[in-house]
């Protein structure tokens, strides 16, 4: 009976030491993508947007490129929170 105890102690502080690593896991996503605040990503979504329209009108890689580098951070920011 104590080996049965054991074993479930053990799959108790396994579970516990796989929700530790999970939360210290988005701790470090979360610590990662911070800077990323809205009042940067904003501006340069905007200004990515513009460059992507333009690119696409004119039918210029270099500007659909950069609206997309530019659009970038802002996805990142939106897509990481939960």
């Amino acid at each position: 009976m104590s080996d049965i105890e054991e074993l479930k102690r053990k799959k108790e502080y396994l579970e516990l030491q796989k929700e530790i690593a999970a939360l210290e896991k988005s701790a470090r996503i979360h610590k990662a993508f911070n800077f990323l605040s809205y009042k940067i990503t904003v501006p340069l979504l905007l200004l990515g947007l513009f460059n992507l329209i333009l690119g696409a009108k004119e039918q210029a890689l270099e500007s659909i490129v950069l609206g997309l580098i530019l659009i970038t951070p802002f996805m990142l920011k939106f897509f990481s929170r939960k």
